[in-house]
């Protein structure tokens, strides 16, 4: 994969953040020391950096300074950002505004508990992952998540956030369940656990996108190349968690792959489809784009490492 031109573009790139993922997670080498730097001194990462209130979180449309959903740039979608260009715990940054957020009482405390009830939401799985990304595992509120994230697997092997309009037999929500399949690709220690199994297997029933039982319309008909990942699906998301769990090769991703490699260019790059407002710009949608290209190559990379659940 070293001597892919798609790769040889990525290590190229003006992005440093992008050299330093593709360093890092696809070519698995130590990324080059002044790369972080250059991250940090990056327009982008800058820019968000300037939005930050002094007690360490971001607001949008006055919304941000608790859990609360708040689309797109408030402060979980943020640090999620942040930690795609490349941060982590190791700059003060990150580390002030990660401990206010996860140490939030009351009603905006991390809640547990084994249903839906308990807001086990995308929001919740989608922050999971990003504390992960950002070198919290092994903090106890992290792990009280995970805990969360196992016991609240649902009836249709789901997961569902709350609503007044739902109830126990309300029907699990893609957008939810990818969220938890991406933060389950973090936990490979929990891969063999029975709620793992079960996420994986919601969208190897479907093909991954497609509406049960016949396999014919989509469930979302938006689900392209979407990145960064908010509360939308992309495309990306499951062939890369699902090909990092060693399901890659599996026959119920076929479409999907394919339907990827349609958006590949000649340039060697893939395009993207969508992005969600906010204050992170991957690029110009329907043209090539870097950040589609490296989640496409690390899905791609993990797929063909692994090919153990192929069956």
């Amino acid at each position: 994969m070293s001597d892919s031109p798609s790769i040889n573009i990525l290590l190229d790139s003006k992005n440093p953040s992008i050299r330093y993922r593709t360093q890092r997670d696809l070519l698995n080498v130590k990324p080059d020391k002044e790369l972080k730097q250059k991250i940090l001194e990056s327009r982008q990462v800058q820019k968000i950096l300037s939005k930050m209130h002094p007690d360490g979180y971001w607001l949008y449309r006055n919304l941000g300074a608790g859990i609360d959903y708040a689309m797109s740039s408030s402060t979980h979608f943020v640090l999620s950002f942040l930690a795609e260009m490349g941060l982590d715990k190791n700059d003060l940054v990150i580390d002030k505004a990660v401990n206010r957020y996860l140490q939030l009482s009351g009603k905006e405390k991390w809640l547990t508990g084994p249903d839906h009830n308990t807001h086990q939401s995308c929001l919740y799985a989608h922050n999971l992952r990003t504390f992960i990304l950002l070198g919290y595992k092994s903090d106890e509120r992290i792990e009280e998540r995970i805990k969360t994230l196992l016991d609240d697997v649902r009836f249709d092997d789901g997961y569902l956030c709350v609503r007044d309009s739902f109830g126990p037999k309300t029907k699990s929500c893609i957008r939810g369940t990818v969220k938890a399949l991406m933060a389950y690709a973090e936990l490979p220690e929990y891969y063999s656990h029975q709620s793992c199994k079960k996420t994986v297997n919601y969208f190897l029933k479907r093909n991954i996108y497609y509406k049960l039982p016949d396999l014919q319309e989509k469930i979302r008909n938006g689900m392209g190349t979407v990145f960064p990942f908010v509360i939308n699906c992309s495309l990306l998301e499951p062939l890369y968690a699902l090909s990092r769990m060693g399901y890659g090769s599996h026959p119920a991703l076929n479409d999907a792959w394919a339907t990827l490699e349609s958006h590949l260019t000649e340039s060697g790059l893939y395009i993207l489809d969508w992005f969600p407002p906010s204050y992170f710009r991957p690029g110009k949608k329907g043209e090539p784009n870097e950040w589609v290209t490296f989640y496409a190559l690390l899905a791609k990379k993990y797929c063909q490492e692994s090919g153990i659940n192929s069956k």
